[in-house]
């Protein structure tokens, strides 16, 4: 008898080759000079956090709509194993593997996690963005990039927010695929109890990275350079040919650090090392969601 595909692993060990391939191309490991140690290491413990806190994100969501309770510790399993398939072109499994494990696990409709993690990438999306807009009151960006902010911040509401939308967006499912599109949208109550979670991922990974840039540099910088990293972030999120979003964030970052008066070199050496520790938080929710998972004693959880 054949075995039934565990997709959620194989997700796993497909998104590792391509991790090693980004670690290779883009010289990950290298170090630039490290003027503060201090900062750095509140940057790595504020970046953390942000990690534990995005799992967090996914469990609240699909309790809000209904689906499942999960354990924080659940959480953690669920979506820090599927940290690195944002390394695998297209995005689709950064999607898909969360929902695969509460699948296994729980035998619940696929379809359903999948609108479920659809709808919380997109609204950690949403929030990056609108955090990241923040900076917009300080510099100027480039035409196209001020466009691309305020197309996704406009498409993403209406995809969350609006009943509209959805009807549009079942009859059009059912016109051309034959399936009608179902999936819970968020209402001005739900949105204020779990909007507040995403922002604060944002916000501790938009300090983290100011505190990143303070243990670089021998000057002063604004504080306001840490949302640009939630911006630069997120736009590279959206590109879906780029594993990871890798290059395009760094090189937004580059040119929001000169805006903001860093140096050209300084602003190279913040972006290169701004890749090496964003890996180590998705290498510690990795590990910990390993350990966690093997100390999972797999008992189902109470449903909502």
């Amino acid at each position: 008898m054949i075995k039934k595909v565990n997709y959620f692993k194989l997700s796993i060990y497909f998104s590792i080759p391509f991790l090693i391939l980004v670690l290779y191309k883009f010289d990950y490991l290298v170090i630039p000079k490290i003027v503060n140690f201090s900062s750095l290491l509140i940057s790595v413990l504020i970046l953390i956090l942000s990690f534990i806190n995005a799992c967090e994100n996914w469990r609240i969501t699909l309790k809000q709509d209904g689906v499942l309770n999960l354990t924080v510790k659940e959480g953690i399993v669920s979506n820090g194993l599927s940290v690195f398939t944002k390394y695998i072109p297209g995005k689709l499994f950064t999607v898909l593997s969360r929902a695969f494990y509460i699948q296994k696990k729980y035998k619940l409709p696929l379809n359903v996690l999948t609108y479920v993690s659809l709808k919380a990438q997109l609204l950690s999306l949403w929030v990056g963005l609108l955090l990241g807009s923040y900076i917009f009151l300080f510099i100027k960006l480039n035409i196209w990039v001020n466009i691309i902010v305020a197309l996704f911040l406009i498409v993403f509401y209406l995809f969350l927010f609006s009943s509209k939308t959805k009807k549009l967006l079942s009859y059009l499912s059912e016109l051309v695929l034959k399936k009608k599109v179902d999936y819970p949208i968020l209402t001005f109550k739900e949105a204020i109890k779990i909007i507040p979670s995403y922002g604060l991922t944002w916000f501790l990974r938009s300090v983290g990275f100011y505190f990143l840039c303070l243990s670089v540099l021998e000057y002063s910088v604004s504080y306001s350079v840490g949302f640009g990293f939630a911006l630069a972030s997120v736009i590279a999120m959206l590109a879906i040919i780029a594993p990871g979003g890798i290059g395009i964030r760094e090189g937004l970052l580059v040119t929001i650090l000169i805006i903001f008066g860093v140096e050209k070199q300084d602003a190279v050496s913040i972006s290169v090392i701004s890749r090496l520790w964003f890996l180590v938080g998705e290498v510690f929710i990795f590990i910990l969601a390993s350990i966690l998972s093997i100390t999972d004693k797999d008992k189902k959880t109470e449903r909502k």
